[in-house]
């Protein structure tokens, strides 16, 4: 049987496993390894939870939901048509359709930008017009 040996070398990084890694691999009676899919682990909840403990369990599942994809817009302060808008089909297939799509909604964004910057623009415009600084003699 051999054996492996990990050298580490300054200013190396070196790797890092989630702990639900261990729960992956099962050691059989002839000393090979199988590895266990994630469905097998999702079938098992209730032998990892009681394997790794409530609080190990909770903490993973925490730290696994953190780095899920988070929405950057309120959806809630959306109009029906807004959201319309920005909805795409899920009949698209092709690239070419998928790449229209993108700079569709790339264009309005620029343009919404390029809206609310000249709306400050001239808001400042305005305040500074309406409030003229003191003359200085």
């Amino acid at each position: 049987m051999k054996s492996v040996i990990f050298v580490c070398r300054p200013n190396s990084v070196s790797p890092s496993f989630s702990p639900i890694e261990s729960l992956r691999w099962s050691k059989q009676d002839d000393n090979s390894y199988r590895k266990i899919t994630d469905v097998n682990l999702i079938q098992n909840l209730d032998r990892i939870r009681d394997i790794l403990g409530e609080d190990v369990y909770r903490s993973i599942v925490i730290s696994m939901s953190k780095n899920a994809s988070r929405s950057v817009i309120d959806k809630s302060k959306l109009s029906d048509d807004q959201l319309l808008d920005t909805t795409v089909s899920r009949y698209l297939q092709s690239s070419s359709e998928k790449r229209a799509v993108v700079d569709s909604l790339l264009t309005r964004y620029k343009g919404l930008v390029s809206d609310i910057q000249e709306k400050l623009l001239s808001e400042r415009e305005s305040s500074q017009s309406s409030n003229p600084s003191p003359k200085v003699e």
